[in-house]
């Protein structure tokens, strides 16, 4: 069973959060049999899960944890989880994913699909034909005086 929690696969789940409770459950049936699985590590876990629309999610964990180094304190895994529930929330309402179950699990795929071949996910004939780096350039430029 401790097998089964460590080798979850996100993409074998609909959204988050079916994702979320399946490891939720299986730390639970994991303490029927008094194995205790610690929020720290259970976290660790769901971050090296992750992948694509929120790699900026695990991404920024990591740097929080960096930035405070030994003051930071590591939170609950409820509060893990609202936060990562709330990081989904806003890429539905951004459009990088639909409510629409597999069309996430698609965009996962696809993901999946892309860092196989070698190609970049953000060149995708789906996305924006202009990137976030030629936005940020052109409207940073400060106008000739």
């Amino acid at each position: 069973m401790e097998h089964q929690l460590v080798s979850l696969d996100l993409s074998d789940f609909n959204t988050i959060e079916d994702y979320i409770s399946n490891f939720k459950l299986l730390r639970l049936e994991l303490k029927d049999y008094k194995v205790e699985k610690i929020d720290d590590g259970m976290i660790m876990a769901v971050l090296s899960k992750l992948r694509g629309h929120f790699l900026v999610f695990v991404s920024t964990f990591y740097s929080t944890m960096d930035a405070f180094s030994t003051e930071y304190k590591m939170p609950t895994f409820t509060t893990f989880y609202e936060e990562l529930s709330m990081k989904q929330d806003k890429l539905i309402q951004m459009g990088s994913l639909t409510s629409n179950s597999s069309k996430n699990q698609a965009l996962i795929s696809n993901q999946q699909n892309s860092e196989r071949q070698g190609k970049s996910p953000s060149r995708d004939s789906k996305g924006p034909k202009s990137g976030f780096k030629n936005q940020v350039t052109s409207s940073s430029r400060s106008p000739k005086q």
